[in-house]
């Protein structure tokens, strides 16, 4: 029994991977790469109106944070996707090769298919 549930776990993991629209797979990469390249920019220009007030400042504290765990190389893997508040948000897992610990990557889209936030925690 406990085989069986470990191998519906296992299918149920590659099954919700192999579900994700490769649009949204290049949304998070582009955030990603916007990050890695300190690029305001590339970061807002798939968002909301909302998304695209993201100011500088805050823009260069992520950047500032994140910046030398992207250099030092990860790993993301697509988790899974969930409804909150009228948006579909998707759940990515960063982890680092320097051992840090893992971050969970939030990206939510809204009916337009524009970011409506990206959040690490």
């Amino acid at each position: 029994m406990k085989c069986l549930i470990a191998l519906i776990a296992l299918f149920s993991f590659y099954a919700s991977a192999a579900d994700l629209d490769p649009k949204i797979a290049q949304l998070f990469q582009d955030q990603i790469t916007a990050i890695e390249i300190n690029d305001l920019s590339s970061f807002v220009k798939n968002g909301t109106a909302n998304f695209q007030d993201f100011k500088k400042a805050d823009f260069d504290k992520v950047d500032k944070e994140y910046l030398p765990l992207f250099k030092a190389g990860y790993e993301s893997t697509y988790l899974t996707s969930l409804k909150q508040e009228g948006l579909q948000v998707y759940l990515w897992k960063l982890s680092f090769k320097n051992g840090r610990d893992d971050i969970l990557v939030k990206l939510a889209i809204n009916k337009e298919n524009k970011i409506a936030g990206f959040w690490f925690q």
